[in-house]
């Protein structure tokens, strides 16, 4: 009887979890900044075609999509503020005034904060999504020239390059306290985190760097210097960690280098650009994982995909002006994974030695955006829970012998957005 209960439990919750709806929200895009248009181009990830052009006041600079792909905030230097664009109707909304010459912005993985790094004032303006003002102004120390920021997976932390400064700082989010200092030479800039929040990688961008380096997040200690063979600028990270990807912008040809985050060693090198040299600089991963976009700042004027399975180059994209061009990209957030999943025995079946209890537990992703938590069991859905609910799922396995040995299972959860995106993590098996 216990057998025929759990079955037709499974088969419920694979039926309810299958009539979830999802926002339909468009996330196939990509935005770009450009060092002399007053705008921001909106590219097709599907067409690879530019299908929007949203004027700004003067050239923007930084820029970051908000989790749910409804707004992007983007940092105008020369007006010392930030530009709201509403991405349903392609226009800015809000001007939000910040401190001087804002570079930079970064939006929490909870979607409720952006983070503006002001190079000119060495600090940081906090933006409450919710009111769209500055709620908070964190002073970094010294004349740092803050140039890039990364924010660790949970939200909790927050690492901050400081250029001026030869320092990558770490952070407190509730606080603004700098928590650690990471000396890092020369002249750190962009700034990526692996989706386990395990390890930073920091760009070395001028005077001769041409090399990125590791930061362990536990023990805030760089590692070895990685010679990537160009003057690293922006960094983009694979969905699963497992490939890092830097612009050279002073390389020529142009080109991206990989670096495979397991051994911390230079890989391929993809050249881009038609006319050289192309000079990339920003670089961001789409929302599904599967295409980088590179933004080639001088003579090509244009953006690059590049397929992730394959590496291959597709064709250029032109969007830039006349003197330099693409300066950064956005895509939306790719969703966020659920965090320190595990399973253990917590019952045997007394009934019936041929079953044991399964209780898999995970902590949340901290954003809002994610509704839900698909359980898979050896690769088959099993089970659905909301993520307002307790984040505990208990299924039942067989055994072997009479004890509850997990031979030949497998376990793993996809934490579901409010777009119907997933990003899947195996659970541990304790």
């Amino acid at each position: 009887m216990r057998k025929y209960s759990v079955l037709l439990l499974s088969i419920y919750l694979m039926i309810t979890s299958s009539c979830t709806m999802a926002m339909s929200v468009p996330t196939n895009f990509v935005l770009v900044t450009d060092d002399t248009i007053s705008g921001v181009t909106r590219i097709n990830t599907t067409t690879n075609t530019v299908e929007a052009f949203i004027p700004t006041l003067a050239p923007a600079f930084g820029i970051a999509v908000a989790p749910g792909a409804m707004f992007a905030y983007a940092s105008i230097g020369t007006l010392d503020a930030v530009v709201r664009i509403d991405l349903a109707t392609n226009m800015v909304d809000l001007t939000i005034p910040v401190g001087l010459t804002p570079n930079i912005v970064a939006i929490n993985p909870a979607g409720t904060q952006v983070w503006v790094l002001n190079a000119g004032s060495s600090d940081i303006s906090v933006i409450d999504i919710a009111s769209n003002t500055v709620v908070r102004t964190i002073t970094l120390p010294g004349n740092s020239e803050p140039g890039g920021i990364v924010f660790t997976p949970d939200g909790i932390n927050v690492y901050i390059s400081a250029r001026l400064n030869l320092a990558v700082y770490e952070l407190n989010v509730a606080t603004g306290n700098v928590i650690a200092t990471i000396p890092i030479s020369p002249d750190p800039v962009g700034l990526t985190i692996t989706p386990d929040g395990k390890t930073v990688y920091v760009a070395t961008f001028m005077f001769g760097g041409h090399t990125v380096i590791p930061i362990s997040t536990a023990t805030n200690t760089a590692g070895a210097p990685i010679d990537v063979g160009g003057e690293p600028d922006q960094l983009a990270i694979s969905a699963d960690g497992k490939t890092l990807y830097v612009t050279n912008t002073t390389s020529n040809p142009g080109n991206v280098q990989t670096v495979d985050t397991a051994t911390n060693t230079a890989g391929t090198t993809i050249p881009v650009g038609i006319t050289q040299p192309s000079q990339p600089v920003g670089i961001a991963l789409t929302f599904d994982g599967t295409t980088l976009y590179v933004a080639l700042n001088m003579d090509d004027f244009s953006v690059v995909p590049i397929d992730v399975a394959t590496g291959a180059v597709g064709a250029e994209i032109f969007i830039g002006g006349a003197i330099n061009g693409p300066r950064l990209i956005a895509a939306p957030p790719f969703p966020p994974q659920a965090q320190n999943p595990t399973a253990m025995v917590t019952s045997d079946n007394l009934l019936d030695v041929a079953i044991c209890g399964i209780t898999i537990q995970w902590l949340p992703v901290g954003s809002s955006q994610v509704t839900s938590y698909q359980i898979f069991q050896n690769g088959i859905l099993i089970g659905t829970v909301q993520a307002t609910d307790p984040l505990t799922f208990t299924t039942f396995v067989s055994v072997c012998g009479s004890f509850c040995v997990l031979t030949n299972q497998s376990f793993s959860i996809s934490s579901v957005t409010s777009n119907g995106a997933t990003a899947q993590v195996p659970v541990v098996i304790l």
